[in-house]
């Protein structure tokens, strides 16, 4: 199977609440990625690993997952694929609030919101926002 209908799988999985299913899938769909050098479903799949990370393990996953979110900001500078930093931004904003670091939580989602915003995407840059006005007690 392509490694994008993996991490289409692993997507699902995660969507479902199976975050141990997903974060495996999501795992495998990024080593193999990397292997064959599909390096957008790389970034992807590295997001992916690092929410099912969070989502399964919480805190003690933050070193693996800063490590994940390096590789994907890596691999945005060397395609060029700026669209994909949102969603890094958004995924750094999860673990400055699993870290307790809330002021770096709302600088990520300040920028990501700016990103989602630049490209066009309003369902993702408002539920950006939705999540700062939670952050910042405005609801």
């Amino acid at each position: 199977m392509e490694p994008w209908l993996w991490h289409a799988l692993a997507q699902a999985w995660f969507a479902a609440g199976d975050a141990a299913r997903a974060r495996a899938i999501a795992e495998e769909t990024l080593t193999k990625s990397l292997e064959i050098g599909s390096r957008l479903v790389a970034i992807e799949a590295a997001v992916t690993v690092s929410a099912a990370l969070r989502a399964e393990i919480g805190r003690t996953a933050a070193p693996r997952i800063d490590e994940l979110l390096a590789v994907a900001d890596r691999l945005i500078a060397e395609t060029g694929a700026c669209n994909l930093a949102a969603f890094v931004l958004v995924e750094r904003a999860a673990l400055a609030e699993l870290r307790g670091t809330l002021d770096e939580q709302t600088a990520h989602l300040r920028r990501a919101h700016a990103a989602f915003t630049k490209m066009g995407a309003g369902g993702r840059a408002r539920a950006v926002g939705r999540a700062r006005s939670r952050r910042d007690g405005i609801v």
